[in-house]
């Protein structure tokens, strides 16, 4: 599909959703302990984020074209694909963050890692609420992505800029929504 249709976000989205899980694949289902990785494995992996990257731009850059109005895919989604195609790019960032880091190509890991925080403000700023996320895993028995999930990843980020007042402030509020990761970590890092 990608091949006859490449700017399609539809298409972009189901390529995007496999190109991000290769990534982790090819490392071998995470990015922690990279020192351990084999660097041709993370140049893999890399490739991988990084074309999942591109599918995820191409899918908020198309998704009010005209030409690629798709009502039986659109009605596909449980959540707005706008949501979570910002969501899964902050996701994506992030990671490529991890692997820039691990290079020692730190200009390039801090621009993957401001770009998470953007991604991440923004997926907050047009979240469903966190209770209708919860109806719809109950009635649908899914596992979607939750305003509380946001802001323990948007914490997260700003750990990794030592803004310790926004990390924490994000996962209180997180913390609020039922996040046990937020909950560790304002544990661990003794927010107060």
């Amino acid at each position: 599909g990608i091949n006859l249709s490449p700017e399609d976000p539809h298409i972009n989205f189901i390529a995007g959703d496999i190109q991000y899980e290769n990534g982790f694949q090819v490392l071998g289902g995470d990015t922690y302990d990279l020192d351990k990785k084999s660097k041709d494995k993370k140049v893999l992996s890399l490739r991988s984020f990084e074309e999942a990257k591109k599918s995820f731009e191409k899918i908020l850059a198309n998704i009010y074209l005209d030409n690629y109005k798709n009502p039986l895919a659109e009605n596909s989604y449980n959540l707005d694909l706008i949501y979570i195609s910002t969501a899964l790019l902050g996701d994506t960032n992030f990671e490529l963050y991890f692997l820039y880091k691990n290079m020692k190509k730190g200009s390039q890991a801090n621009k993957y890692l401001k770009e998470a925080l953007d991604n991440y403000s923004e997926a907050i700023s047009i979240a469903p609420s966190q209770e209708e996320v919860e109806k719809l895993e109950l009635e649908r028995g899914l596992d979607l992505y939750s305003p509380a999930e946001l802001y323990t990843y948007r914490g997260n980020v700003y750990s990794w800029m030592n803004k310790w007042n926004n990390a924490c402030r994000d996962w209180k509020v997180a913390k609020k929504y039922g996040n046990k990761e937020a909950q560790e970590n304002i544990r661990i890092y003794r927010c107060n």
